[in-house]
């Protein structure tokens, strides 16, 4: 199957979950599950099929894969990974797990992971060498990409560099 045909099954069951139809999305995830595409298993991740499972089991099954799907490298899923460990969420607390998550989201372009990394890189924070030009170079990419907050962070440390 070519990366265009692809492209457009996730989109259409990306399109089904944001209408509640998780049933049909899951259908249309399945066959790219099974070959591994990590869009398809992080999509997975973010619903349950109503009375298939329970809601311990559903997270249990959504932690699952979305680790899976960090694990193949895929950036949303990366992010998301990193928030949660930043927050304590479903794991224990661990920000240097979490910024180490942020900087492979942010290198893979993910704009929310650049403002992270950016800001761990310009204060030197959660195990990141500081670098206050390549935190700024960062967060600058994620206001390009306008992501809330990363405009008035830049402007900010810009002033006190």
């Amino acid at each position: 199957m070519d990366n265009t045909s692809v492209r457009k099954e996730l989109d259409a069951a990306r399109k089904e979950i944001e209408e509640g139809d998780c049933k049909i999305a899951y259908s249309m995830l399945l066959p790219h599950i099974k070959r591994k595409n990590p869009e398809a298993i992080f999509l997975y991740s973010m619903f349950s099929l109503q009375g298939e499972e329970s809601l311990e089991e559903f997270e249990r099954r959504s932690f699952q894969l979305l680790k899976e799907a960090a694990e193949l490298g895929y950036p949303p899923a990366l992010y998301t990974l990193g928030v949660y460990y930043d927050a304590g969420d479903m794991v224990g607390r661990d920000a240097m797990k979490a910024s180490s998550l942020f900087k492979a989201a942010a290198e893979k372009g993910h704009p929310r992971a650049k403002l992270s990394y950016g800001l761990d890189l310009f204060y030197g924070s959660n195990g990141i060498s500081k670098d206050k030009s390549l935190g700024l170079d960062f967060i600058r990419q994620a206001a390009d990409d306008e992501v809330e907050g990363a405009l008035e962070m830049f402007d900010k440390l810009s002033a006190e560099s």
